[in-house]
């Protein structure tokens, strides 16, 4: 009869008979704390002793008691009770408190202080330099083609106008939150 190890769990022991010989077997499985589960943090770039400075005040910032950067960012990657779209996040260690940010380092209005007290959490997809995909969901902040062209504005028709497949009423249904400023 099967049973599960006190010592190891998620190893199933038990003993077959193949052929006169009793074999032990032990399979490994996922323990249930741990199935399913991503670490929310994963989606961010970590920066320690740091936090961001805002110098617009238009910039939205929202403080709230947490013991942990993963519930810090797991509230941040579902914007959850923010006004805001959350892009990042600067927990302080010593108060256990979260600030989430309506921005990030690399945007106008904005400057990195050196601060012990802190370590920032940037949401990937606004921070990296690379594009992935076909960039309706761009969210980085490169304007120019690989051989170093610099994008046209989406509001300019010079040097050329916009050549867009689809119905840009319909991306605005689809994607309300995408603003798109360059094309490529």
């Amino acid at each position: 009869m099967p049973f599960l190890s006190p010592a190891f769990p998620g190893l199933l022991v038990g003993q077959i008979l193949v052929e006169g010989l009793t074999l032990w077997v032990c399979l490994s499985f996922p323990s249930a704390e741990n199935k399913g589960k991503r670490n929310p943090l994963h989606d961010y770039r970590k920066t320690v002793d740091t936090s961001l400075v805002r110098i617009d005040k238009a910039l939205k910032v929202k403080t709230k008691l947490l013991n942990t950067t993963e519930q810090c960012a797991k509230r941040c990657s579902r914007s959850k009770g923010l006004l805001f779209i959350c892009r990042a996040f600067a927990f302080d260690k010593t108060a256990k408190r979260c600030h989430w940010l309506s921005f990030t380092s690399l945007e106008n209005g904005v400057r990195k202080k050196q601060d012990n007290a802190f370590i920032l959490y940037e949401k990937k997809d606004y921070v990296r330099n690379c594009i992935i995909g076909k960039g309706a969901t761009y969210k980085g902040n490169i304007s120019v083609t690989k051989s170093g062209i610099e994008c046209q504005a989406w509001n300019s028709t010079i040097p050329h106008e916009h050549s867009q497949e689809g119905d840009p009423l319909m991306a605005a249904i689809f994607f309300p939150f995408w603003v798109p400023l360059w094309v490529c």
